[in-house]
């Protein structure tokens, strides 16, 4: 069986969300619809556990080379610097 690396798997994402958010109004989603927007645009859920996290706030923190996050939730994730994710109405896009 073929694996890939964390940065290969990034990657690949990366293009994924990229093609969800270009379909998007505005190409942004929020970010409590990351997973069902990916999942019916896709076909399948982003598996979390491959990038090593639990929630979409800590995925989208490895790949902030490609999407922004509202300034709001960065400063709130940044005071949160706990093990426990939250969803939050905030958008993201490309």
């Amino acid at each position: 069986m073929i694996h890939l690396t964390e940065p290969e798997l990034r990657k690949i994402l990366a293009e994924q969300i990229v093609g969800l958010l270009k379909v998007q109004t505005n190409e942004c989603v929020p970010l409590h619809h990351l997973m069902s927007a990916f999942t019916c645009h896709f076909g399948f859920n982003i598996p979390l556990h491959d990038f090593g996290v639990d929630c979409e706030e800590e995925l989208l923190s490895k790949l902030k080379h490609v999407v922004k996050v509202s300034q709001l939730l960065q400063e709130i994730w940044s005071k949160k610097k706990k093990n426990t994710c939250h969803k939050c109405d905030y958008f993201f896009k490309i």
